[in-house]
């Protein structure tokens, strides 16, 4: 099963510029909430407030990052950790390192198919006042997309990819009051193939392979040169160039 991962934890830090050697932190591993995005969509779609960009994606995160949503219904998540470690830990699954629990019947691989959303609310300590300040994430497989104070700060794409977001203006982040934070995880755009499909495909070239070479070492020693050469390339289904082709 592929996995879908918040890892190695989230850390807001602050300074009086980047370049400072001393930097006040927190990390941010605590009080997060956890739900699929395809329940968040049917809520907003519900309650009136969904919303979607100019190109059409949905942009849920807008109110998912303010203080107006209560995320009641929310699972308690495991930060840093894996979608499955979340739903472990709230008796949805059984502890798949038992008996035979992994078994895809009893947890589906469509878990890390699809896209979660996870949600904090972090009050900014007051020695962060009059400092610029950095949210820091890192690690997070695949794709992610954060939302902070009802704006979007950005995406981070690509397994375990490290980020900084400079959130000092723009965010309404204030020291000593309380910021929300949403992130939506995404898995790669496309399904890798699984490793039985795999293995079959790489036998089934070998064997193409092998029928081609066979038929044009017996067509060269029939005499019937670039006709054969045609013969075996449509037989298995590859492209392949050779110089006694044109013989």
């Amino acid at each position: 099963m592929e996995k879908l991962y918040i890892y190695g934890g989230i850390i807001v830090f602050a300074a009086a510029n980047m370049f400072a050697q001393n930097l006040d932190q927190f990390e941010l591993n605590s009080n997060w909430k956890m739900q699929d995005a395809e329940t968040v969509h049917a809520e907003a779609v519900e309650g009136g407030w969904f919303e979607q960009t100019q190109t059409k994606l949905p942009a849920e995160g807008k109110m998912l990052s303010t203080d107006k949503y209560d995320p009641q219904k929310w699972y308690e998540a495991t930060v840093p950790g894996t979608i499955l470690t979340t739903l472990v830990n709230n008796k949805v699954y059984e502890e798949p390192l038992y008996n035979e629990n992994n078994r895809p019947e009893k947890i589906p691989e469509s878990l890390c198919r699809k896209d979660w959303w996870y949600r904090t609310a972090v009050k900014i300590p007051e020695n962060f006042g009059g400092k610029r300040i950095w949210l820091k994430f890192t690690g997070v497989n695949y794709n992610s997309e954060v939302w902070l104070n009802g704006k979007k700060l950005g995406n981070i794409n690509g397994a375990f990819i490290r980020e900084n977001f400079d959130i000092t203006n723009d965010y309404r982040v204030e020291a000593g009051k309380e910021s929300v934070i949403a992130v939506r995880v995404s898995p790669p755009p496309t399904r890798a193939f699984p490793p039985s499909t795999l293995w079959a495909q790489q036998a089934a070239h070998v064997a193409e392979s092998r029928a081609w070479t066979l038929q044009a070492f017996r067509a060269r020693r029939a005499g019937t040169g670039s006709r054969a050469f045609a013969t075996a390339t449509a037989a298995s289904g590859t492209k392949f160039t050779s110089p006694q082709a044109a013989t």
